[in-house]
């Protein structure tokens, strides 16, 4: 049977190996640039290849900056994500061509053509215990 000490000792082993565990999570630090106004919200999502859903994340908007973090396992990961000024949780569209009247920003700011970016050009490296830093600038219609 354990006496008091060494029920303590493991105790404070446990709760070390925890605090050492989360000190290597892995994490994206977020910044988005640009944002218009803080009316409604910043919508970010996360994927796996090739477009796994597997992370959603909202924030308030706030005009200029936000910055989020986004804990993560070790990966490659794209992010996608539309400041939802309406707040009707959809990337509105309007016009002929269906065009975004709301901003948008893709990691690695990968360019827009015919429909989203690829993942391989969205896509974010995260090793073990890394914290990776990535800026994207929204992009709304009529220019930024």
């Amino acid at each position: 049977m354990m006496n008091l000490t060494q029920r303590a000792v493991a105790a404070l082993l446990l709760l070390l190996a925890f605090i050492a565990q989360a000190a290597e999570a892995e994490t994206i630090q977020l910044r988005i640039e640009g944002v218009r106004s803080a009316d409604g919200k910043i919508e970010i999502d996360v994927y796996l290849p090739p477009r796994k859903h597997v992370l959603e994340r909202v924030v308030a908007a706030r005009h200029g900056t936000v910055e989020i973090e986004l804990e993560v396992p070790p990966g490659a990961y794209a992010i996608m994500l539309f400041h939802d000024a309406n707040v009707n949780s959809t990337l509105d569209r309007g016009g002929l061509l269906r065009m975004p009247t709301e901003g948008y920003a893709f990691s690695n700011d990968a360019p827009v053509r015919f429909g989203p970016p690829s993942f391989e050009a969205m896509r974010i490296d995260v090793a073990r215990g890394a914290r990776v830093t990535t800026t994207v600038q929204m992009k709304y219609p009529g220019g930024n």
